[in-house]
């Protein structure tokens, strides 16, 4: 009732969208159109009105008040893309997991003939035994950082098979650890950020 009587041009003055979508309903256009007011949001018709000469003398709409629709489409957008990202991470983890066994078993050999490199190197004369020793150690020290970063990569491959697994009912969760999964996935991502420091004290499982 406050709207009656009111230019809706001035009511609408402020809106970036709205004046011109009557403009268009006055030049002869029938349309629907939406738009947020606020926290608002509608769906709305306009079909412009006309004399028995065809002369457009005003405008008549209809409109929805559609917020509680689009925060639940809104809603299910967001679960399916939470479902799609679980998907992509265990198809991810798959296929890091299997190159990644072939790496860590060839690292194994390696370290493996190392040592029997070693116990070679004991049957050796000087220099050649230390000669040998102090390759296969520099060679041993070469794998150390690769052995850890391969490593580091199997870790992550975990944590997504583990973020990806289907929920299942209710069951104990041991908090400690879910907050010790989550840190290990966004490590790379705080530590040029923030320093973080956990202070948990160990419980029940939850």
């Amino acid at each position: 009732g406050e709207l009656v009587g009111q230019n809706i041009f001035d009511v609408y003055k402020d809106h970036p969208s709205i004046p011109g979508y009557l403009r268009r309903a006055l030049a002869g256009e029938s349309f629907w159109y939406t738009v947020q007011v606020g926290e608002a949001v509608y769906e709305t018709w306009v079909t412009p009105l006309a004399d028995a000469a065809g002369r457009v003398t005003g405008v008549t709409g209809l409109s929805n008040d559609v917020t509680a629709l689009r925060k639940l489409q809104a809603s299910a957008i967001q679960s399916d893309r939470v479902i799609a990202l679980g998907t992509l991470a265990a198809s991810v983890a798959h296929e890091i997991n299997n190159p990644l066994t072939y790496i860590l078993g060839h690292l194994s050999f390696l370290s493996d003939s190392l040592n029997h490199l070693d116990r070679v190197a004991r049957g050796l004369a000087e220099p050649a035994r230390s000669d040998f020793r102090d390759l296969a150690d520099g060679m041993r020290e070469s794998l150390d950082p690769v052995r850890a970063g391969t490593e580091r990569i199997a870790a992550i491959t975990r944590e997504l098979r583990t973020f990806s697994r289907p929920a299942a009912g209710p069951s104990l969760v041991n908090v400690e650890s879910a907050v010790a999964s989550v840190l290990k996935l966004i490590a790379k991502e705080l530590e040029s950020r923030a320093d973080v420091t956990v202070d948990l004290r160990r419980t029940l499982p939850r």
